[in-house]
């Protein structure tokens, strides 16, 4: 198992900073890809140095890839070569492992469902041809839990598509039980987003893992019953606080849920 911890709680700092606190914090794998850093866009396609660059930042601070974000470049809409240029990224930085949010399952979108699993048809297969894997996580909409996710895969139908698991966004966006469902996905799982959730439906507050109403040792021990040996990563970090965080109160955030994830998966049994 990998435990990694995505560049998310320093989105308003540079991406440099943001590897530099997540080394700090004892971590050696690291995601990245949404949301910028500073209005840059990390990694950029448009940039011919932009993978060479993150390559020597990469090195710099002793990180590994587990993960990239593609749900932007992969929407639909967009040409399938915004998609391949993506998986090429990918593919250049040596990540099997390329993670769509869906999309949203309401107002213009909610007709585009059928648009979509043929667009990821698609992309499916030039994933699978790079030794890429495409794995959509619960964002709301159409991947809003964890039976939504498995039901989206079983459209697309292709073994380059798998899940990862949000527990805090079903939490959020649902107010239903993150334990609901999720055998249906357990024996596809790439990796684990260990986001918590504290309050009802809406209630903008994350906290660090096992503080709030997520219930992550039951998540864990039937990952490690499955014989789960993917990523479990680190996403927000801000609890309740409405503003921006100074970047030594994230380093403390991030340090402390590592520690947390650690101590909650050691408990589970992993």
């Amino acid at each position: 198992m990998k435990i990694a911890c995505r560049t998310v709680p320093y989105a308003q700092l540079p991406f440099e900073r943001a590897l530099q606190g997540i080394r700090d914090a004892g971590f050696k794998w690291v995601s990245f890809g949404n949301p910028d850093h500073q209005g840059a866009k990390v990694p950029d396609e448009n940039d011919p140095q932009s993978v060479a660059s993150i390559r020597r930042l990469l090195d710099r601070y002793g990180l590994g890839v587990v993960m990239i974000t593609g749900t932007t470049e992969f929407a639909v809409g967009l040409p399938l070569d915004r998609a391949r240029q993506r998986l090429e990224t990918a593919k250049a930085l040596g990540v099997t492992d390329v993670m769509s949010n869906g999309m949203p399952d309401t107002g213009k979108f909610a007709g585009q469902y059928a648009e979509f699993v043929d667009k990821y048809k698609r992309i499916a297969e030039m994933a699978g041809s790079m030794g890429i894997t495409i794995s959509f996580k619960p964002h709301g909409g159409i991947t809003a839990t964890a039976k939504m996710v498995r039901q989206l895969m079983d459209d697309i139908g292709s073994p380059f598509v798998r899940a990862s698991y949000d527990p805090g966004n079903v939490h959020f966006y649902t107010g239903e039980d993150p334990l609901g469902g999720f055998e249906l996905i357990v024996d596809r799982l790439i990796s684990f987003v260990a986001k918590d959730h504290q309050g009802p439906k809406d209630n903008r507050n994350f906290p660090l893992p096992g503080d709030g109403d997520v219930d992550f040792i039951a998540l864990f021990r039937t990952m490690r019953e499955r014989g789960f040996d993917g990523s479990v990563m680190i996403e927000r970090v801000d609890g309740d606080h409405r503003g921006p965080l100074g970047a030594e109160e994230i380093d403390s955030r991030v340090a402390d849920s590592r520690v947390k994830l650690e101590q909650l998966l050691g408990e589970a049994g992993f």
